[in-house]
């Protein structure tokens, strides 16, 4: 008997199995993921053979590419804006404005030409490092910033802001903030990483003078008066979990007396020679936390700048400072180089947080999670 022929042989289609979106989602997240570990940003080419194969496919992957940007040059941010622009093509292939979620850049590039900001309104995260503006331009080019990313409508958006080497955090600032960007969550602000410690004395004194980062005692002769000062112009925000203040609570002249170690004998450098004023700036830090936390009703964490981390606090308060009780008629709720790199380093490790907990009316502090 014959075999049936192929011809003769019945037919079967069987549906090819779908996988599902969120698996192919996670599958190019971690694509990405991988080539961004060498490289600064991720590569696209990891996934451009998979923009080709289908129009599901090719949405998913630039959404994931798109997630989050790092503009490096304005050349960046030229193309990314022509992307933006494009309106006549077919939206199937155009990357829409709501994929980017996370955006990191200079803020001279973003100055290049801010009104594109408004074409970002669906983002969550942004970063600004303001590492090229000075004590002069600071406050005129983060206004044309924040107005224009006013416009694009992510005021009620935006969760997470990190505004690095500011030549000043001030009450203005924090007041600008707090009235653009209502729902923010974590807030990082920071000022300690313009110090340039890797390089000459030189060098480091001349930082020094481009930046605000001791205001004690010239702009608040106590800590009590700045923590009250940030605290009341933050206090719109009443979301805001984590908050990082990149300013040292120590004297301004602790930095002036460090540069006068230099003169001194060589045998004695890098000793500790006052332990109380050690345990001086540690308990400011504490004092400054609770006054914070007595107005911020929803913070869980205060982190500050600081020389003395890592180092043993002050005995009295054992680490753990218990604050007055919460009224409750408060109707708040809750040559550079490789020294860029290497003082980047150094000031990563001059960091301090506080941590905070609220009991039975009364909040308290102290330097690890509760």
């Amino acid at each position: 008997m014959k075999s049936p022929t192929l011809r003769s042989r019945p037919i079967t289609s069987l549906p090819s199995p779908r996988v599902p979106t969120e698996i192919i989602d996670r599958i190019l997240e971690f694509a990405l993921a991988f080539s961004s570990s060498t490289l600064h940003v991720p590569d696209f080419g990891s996934i451009a053979s998979v923009t080709l194969a289908s129009v599901n496919f090719r949405q998913i992957a630039l959404r994931q590419y798109f997630h989050h940007v790092t503009l490096e040059t304005r050349l960046h941010w030229k193309g990314l804006f022509s992307l933006l622009e494009v309106q006549e093509c077919d939206s199937r292939y155009t990357p829409s404005n709501n994929m980017y979620r996370s955006l990191c850049a200079s803020s001279k590039i973003l100055s290049y030409n801010p009104t594109r900001l408004n074409y970002l309104n669906n983002l969550h995260t942004l970063s600004i490092d303001f590492a090229q503006e000075g004590l002069s331009t600071q406050h005129p080019c983060i206004k044309s910033l924040l107005e224009n990313l006013e416009l694009a409508s992510i005021s009620l958006k935006l969760t997470s802001l990190t505004l690095s080497n500011l030549p000043r955090i001030d009450v203005v600032l924090l007041k600008l903030i707090a009235r653009s960007f209502p729902r923010l969550m974590d807030l990082y602000l920071s000022c300690t990483e313009r110090l340039e410690f890797s390089c000459c004395w030189s060098c480091f004194e001349d930082s020094l003078g481009c930046t605000i980062h001791s205001p004690i005692p010239d702009d608040y002769f106590e800590v009590s008066d700045l923590a009250s000062a940030f605290a009341c112009a933050l206090k719109p925000l009443t979301c805001l979990t984590h908050l990082h203040l990149g300013i040292f609570l120590s004297d301004d002249q602790l930095l002036y007396a460090h540069i006068a170690h230099s003169l001194g004998d060589e045998e004695n450098m890098g000793l500790v020679d006052n332990s109380g004023q050690l345990e001086d700036v540690r308990t400011r830090e504490l004092k400054a936390s609770i006054v914070i936390a007595q107005k911020l009703k929803a913070i869980k964490s205060i982190g500050w700048s600081s020389f003395f981390t890592g180092m043993p606090g002050p005995s009295k308060p054992a680490g753990d400072v218990v604050g007055e009780p919460v009224p409750k008629n408060d109707a708040s709720s809750g040559d550079c180089g490789d020294n860029e790199t290497e003082n980047s380093e150094i000031t990563k490790d001059m960091k301090t947080t506080i941590w905070v907990l609220r009991t039975n009316g009364r909040v308290r502090v102290r330097r690890t999670p509760w």
